[in-house]
This record gives structure tokens, sequence and C-alpha cells, in this order.
């Protein structure tokens, strides 16, 4: 998720698991380590500088890790206990659980989202359950509210009820999810598609409009479908052209593979590879214009080898895009 809504569910759990004792303390300690699992984005850059695709691939790796988590706390509860004798009174065991908790709960609402979490890293299996956008103010808002109440009446009841409330609205978007995901398993099993996968996960900053990824044995199927839809929109068809990845070597093909938890299509275009990252569906989607919002142009340079840019986006197509959605968010 978002770095705010990260600091209020990092500040939320922090009162929680604090003694009030430490005042408002605890909202500056639930705050900044509930954001510093993301510092990953900062520092991957500077690892492998200009590799777009190294820099995708490491975030939630290692700092969303439960090893992390537990490594981090004993570091901070240690500095904790050394450097600051006003919070000497509070036990080593509640400082460890506290920081951890925070770091923790980071990492499994991140699991909602789309790009994947490795929380049992070093093993390389990606937790994600895309029932949530990366940004969803709703979310946000009942955590913040649950804050502001306990402020202003100084009781945990408000905080209890952030914390339950935005859960079931997490609960809530893997229902959604399910309905429509048989919803559309049943609608296209009666037109006779093969269907391998199925994936469906929320548009921007919503839980009404979706983004539905079928892949087939020859391509990918990609359609919306909003909860005030009266119908199921025809879905456009992209050939997977996956074959063409032979041409560049097998480490790159299985990072571009890994990046995209293989819901990718490939296209061929003068010299160049795209690879086009379909999780995160279109930017553009005109007749003669289609522009996935994350893709990857591959090229041969002088010496040989394959070099590899994200293609840039235009911000004229994000603020089209959120119109376009706004309009689709009615129905059709």
């Amino acid at each position: 998720m978002d770095s705010f809504t990260q600091i209020a569910l990092g500040a939320t759990v922090a009162h929680l698991t604090l003694p009030k004792q430490l005042g408002k303390h605890r909202l500056w300690i639930g705050a900044l380590w509930g954001t510093i699992p993301d510092l990953d984005v900062w520092l991957t850059p500077l690892i492998f500088s200009n590799n777009p695709l190294a820099e995708v691939q490491y975030h939630r790796g290692f700092s969303h890790s439960i090893l992390f988590f537990a490594f981090f706390s004993m570091i901070s509860t240690g500095l904790i206990a050394k450097f600051s004798t006003a919070f000497r009174a509070i036990s080593y065991k509640r400082w460890f659980f506290s920081f951890f908790l925070i770091l923790l709960t980071h990492s499994l609402l991140d699991i909602f989202t789309t790009w994947g979490t490795q929380l049992l890293w070093p093993l390389p299996y990606k937790f994600d359950l895309h029932s949530v956008f990366v940004v969803d103010p709703l979310y946000t808002l009942l955590l913040l509210l649950g804050l502001i109440f306990y402020y202003k009446k100084d009781q945990y009841k408000y905080l209890n009820a952030g914390v339950l409330l935005s859960s079931a609205y997490l609960l809530l978007g893997l229902i959604i999810q399910n309905r429509i995901e048989n919803k559309i398993i049943e609608h296209l099993e009666k037109k006779g598609e093969t269907i391998i996968s199925i994936t469906v996960k929320p548009t921007v900053m919503n839980c009404v409009l979706w983004n539905v990824i079928v892949e087939t044995p020859e391509h990918y199927l990609i359609n919306q479908y909003a909860l005030t839809d009266s119908y199921i929109e025809d879905f456009q068809s992209f050939k997977k052209n996956h074959e063409l990845l032979v041409q560049i070597p097998s480490e790159l093909s299985n990072q571009l593979i890994d990046i995209t938890q293989g819901q990718y299509i490939v296209e061929a275009k003068d010299t160049s590879l795209y690879v086009n990252d379909l999780r995160f569906g279109l930017l553009k989607n005109e007749k003669d214009d289609v522009q996935f919002s994350f893709s990857y142009q591959l090229f041969p340079n002088e010496l040989g080898d394959w070099q590899v840019i994200e293609v840039p986006k235009d911000t004229r197509d994000g603020k089209k895009l959120l119109q376009n959605l706004w309009v689709r968010l009615k129905g059709n």
C-alpha cells in the first residue's frame, strides 16, 4: 500500500501495543517503523543502478519478510534499551512485540495488493491476493478516523473500531473479487473458452470497478467488470507470443517472467521486443494505440547484448485513464 496508509496502520498498531505513558511518541514510532519496509524503493536503485527490472524484482523482498522483521525488531529494541532511559520502564518483550507487529502488519496489508510480497524470504514464493488497489482512500480513512477519535475521546474502542472496520473492508474486497471471478468463469465457459487461470483485481482507488485477466492456451483475454454493470462486455484478446523470448538470454527472460508473475505478452517491433506486464491493466486503449501501464522495451546494443528500458508514460494518458474510469464506474 501507499506510504500514507502504512503510516496510519503503523501508528494504530503502536497505539494498541505500547502503553499510554509514551503519549504521542507512539504516533511517531508507529509512523516511522510502519514505513521502514518500503525503504527498499530507495535502496534498490542505488544497488542496481540503471536496471529497471532488478528494481521491480527486489521490491517487497527481504525488507518485507518475517526474517527481516525479527532481525530489525531486535536491533530496534536493543537501541531503545541502550540509549533511551525514559523508555526502559517498558519491558524488552513488549518493545520487541510492538516493533515486530508494526512491521508485520505492513507486509500483511501489502499481500492484499497486486505486487506480491515475499513474506517467507529467502523462499521465492510471493503472496498476493489482488483484492485491494495499492492506494485505497476508504481503507485509509477508516484507520485515520479511528486514530482521530481516539485522540479526541482517549478511548481504545475507537482504535479497535478503526482496525475492525478497515479489516472488514479488506474482507469485503475478497468477497466481491470471488463473486466477480465466478461470474466471469461461468460466462466464458458458456462461450466455450478454455481457461487456464483468471485474475480479478480492483482498478484505481475503488472496489467497484475491477480488471479481469483470463489466460487461455494461446491468448490473454482482458476486460473490466463493475458491480454496477448489467452485462459482461466483450473481452479484448492479446496473443501471448511467449516464444519470442527465446531470442534473449534465459536469465533475462526468467527475470521478466518473475517480475510479471507470468502474466505478460510479447510484441516484436523493428529490432526490439516489448514485454507488456498485464497485471496493472492498460494505460491507453485506443483503436490504433494500445499501451499497458508497465511495459519494457528490449533491444540489442552495439555489442550484441540485450538492453532493457521501461517504456515511459505520458501523464496526460494517466489523466485520461482516470476520466475513463470515472465514466466506467457508472456501469454499462
